[in-house]
This record gives C-alpha cells, structure tokens and sequence, in this order.
C-alpha cells in the first residue's frame, strides 16, 4: 500500500476493531508493501481472533 505524504502504515485503520471484529487486508496497519500487508494483517487478525477466544497461539 502507498501511504500520502506525511503518513506511515501506523495511520491505517487498526486491525483490532473491537466487539470480537478483527480486520485484514491491504489497507491496514499492519507493515509491509501490498501482499505483505494483507498477508501480515490476516496473521495479526487471525492470532487476535483466536487469543480472545481463549485458544493459546504458538510463537
């Protein structure tokens, strides 16, 4: 993804909604260029989906 000027990846909606909602794509704050950041975002989403759900993540 290509932020405007004067913004980093950080400004990107959060993946962390709230309410049990977790969001992944390639306009998220997660780092990375394009596919990385759908593919770190999904990650991300995907390990806080399960963690709130009480299922323990390996590292």
């Amino acid at each position: 993804a290509v932020d405007p000027p004067g913004t980093t990846w950080r400004d990107r909606p959060a993946v962390r909604r709230g309410d049990g909602v977790f969001l992944a794509g390639d306009r998220t704050a997660a780092p990375g260029m394009l596919a990385e950041v759908s593919f770190n975002s999904a990650l991300e989403a995907a390990t806080l989906a399960l963690t709130s759900s009480g299922i323990e993540v390996a590292p």
